[in-house]
């Protein structure tokens, strides 16, 4: 989660309510999940790792959903899908049966 407060606080407030309504939520209820520690729902954290352009990732956010997504995230500035990822066409074993 704090990979998504770091990307949060990187934006200025309008980027902010950008990014919380292009996820289907607000940043109302972003900063309260992460004031509280609550855990969000798998869609959500999808949408957050997609619209940061992987800022956010979503195995950092749920490692219980995605352990293989879960490594050391890059800094909040940076993106880390420089190049082709599973989504872009790479299957992984468990794709192919």
């Amino acid at each position: 989660m704090n990979t998504l407060r770091l990307y949060l606080n990187s934006l200025p407030p309008q980027a902010q309510s950008a990014y919380a309504a292009r996820c289907q939520t607000t940043i109302g209820y972003l900063r309260k999940a992460l004031s509280k520690g609550h855990s969000l729902g798998g869609a959500l954290c999808r949408r957050l790792d997609e619209e940061s352009g992987g800022r956010v990732r979503r195995g950092d956010l749920r490692p219980d959903i995605w352990p293989e997504l879960a490594e050391p995230a890059p800094h909040a500035g940076e993106d880390r899908r420089s190049g082709q990822d599973r989504r872009d066409g790479e299957r992984r074993e468990s794709d192919a049966s």
